[in-house]
């Protein structure tokens, strides 16, 4: 079905050049996390080092097809959690200037758009879930 593989194809495509570009500025990830105010300093570090990556082996796995359902269930999980966060840092009136998208390589303003960003990757990475299970 080509919905299915352009939907793929476009996570895919998005988890691994995000995470590749984050892992090329981990100091400045932890920067961008810290001024979501919502973990500390040390578990900031040990997410900068751990997202990126896990992003660019998401994006390889869910390219191939390795692992699927286990792929979907990581995106929808970080989905989640990313919606979450980003709907509350603008809730609260914008202390978060860079979303992170990117990093810190490049300063993508935090906005509804991101958020929305957000929920349009938490759906295709839903619809996918669907078409697997069923």
């Amino acid at each position: 079905m080509i919905e299915e593989f352009v939907v793929r194809m476009l996570l895919s495509v998005f988890y691994f050049v995000t995470g590749s570009i984050k892992l090329f500025s981990i100091g400045g990830f932890v920067r961008v996390l810290q001024h979501y105010r919502v973990f500390p300093q040390t578990l900031c570090e040990v997410i900068a080092y751990l997202l990126p990556p896990l992003e660019i082996v998401v994006g390889i796995l869910l390219f191939t097809q390795s692992y699927y359902l286990t792929v979907l269930t990581i995106i929808i999980l970080l989905q989640l959690f990313l919606v979450y966060f980003t709907f509350e840092a603008l809730r609260e009136k914008g202390h978060v200037k860079n979303s992170g998208i990117f990093g810190a390589t490049f300063d993508v303003k935090l906005s509804w758009k991101i958020v929305v960003l957000n929920v349009l990757l938490l759906v295709g990475a839903g619809y996918l879930m669907k078409l697997a299970i069923v």
